[in-house]
């Protein structure tokens, strides 16, 4: 591009025109650039696997919205490899087949009004099985990083020190929409699309959401986690 002449280009194994530096807390941590530097057959590098799957890492994974055929190339990849399989409650039984015989598989469900493991106890889960030198997924419904709580995973397992990738998925606002017809974006209709969450987390100061102004924003509105809200939520919009 014009002005791009002298500039160095970094290397991405295939992009090299995308820049590498990861702004978020963990760019600052081991796990994520050693853990890619070391793992170079990332979906995002676009490598095809050069050597076996190191042991004492996490991979968080996004299992989709059930369907097996909907799963990536690379989370079935991991899933037949993995010493452990660390599960939750919307991961289907056909996923969860893939998964070798011999596989550790570890439940950690979560569904509302129904008791379940706290959060911590999750995180010591996965940073245990890491170091017992194993190679561990952590199967997550739809996406780790869109209300999957995979953030609060990965600043545990960074914490710890524990090497950790994220494989995304196709997540539930993406999977409803195919299945039944309705374009997220449109090009005469809608310009955006926002993902909210209608179950704020109890512990935050003041809730974030301010569900009138998404109503004024003529965009196409995700809600997650809303049924036993959604009568509010309707009101409010």
């Amino acid at each position: 591009m014009p002005g791009d002449a002298g500039r160095p280009k970094e290397d991405l194994g295939g992009f090299p025109a995308i820049p590498q530096r990861i702004r978020s807390p963990f760019a600052k941590l081991p796990l994520c650039g050693q853990s890619l530097n070391r793992h170079r057959n990332t979906a995002i590098m676009g490598k095809p696997p050069s050597s076996p799957l190191l042991p004492g890492i996490v991979y968080l994974v996004g299992a989709g919205p059930g369907d097996p055929e909907l799963l990536t190339r690379k989370a079935l990849r991991l899933l037949r490899a993995a010493d452990a399989v660390v599960y939750d409650y919307l991961v289907t039984a056909a996923i969860l087949a893939e998964a070798r015989p011999r596989c550790e598989r570890v439940f950690v469900g979560k569904k509302a009004g129904h008791r379940c493991r706290p959060q911590t106890e999750t995180d010591a889960i996965l940073v245990a099985l890491a170091r017992q030198g194993k190679t561990v997924v952590r199967l997550k419904g739809g996406d780790p990083f869109i209300f999957g709580r995979g953030g609060e995973e990965a600043d545990a397992l960074a914490a710890a020190g524990i090497p950790f990738e994220v494989v995304p998925g196709i997540t539930a606002a993406l999977g409803t929409a195919a299945f039944l017809g309705i374009p997220l974006t449109h090009r005469v209709h809608s310009s955006a699309v926002v993902f909210l969450t209608g179950h704020e987390y109890a512990g935050k100061p003041e809730a974030s959401v301010r569900w009138e102004d998404y109503a004024r924003l003529n965009a196409t509105l995700c809600i997650y986690m809303g049924r036993h809200r959604l009568e509010t939520i309707t009101r409010r919009l």
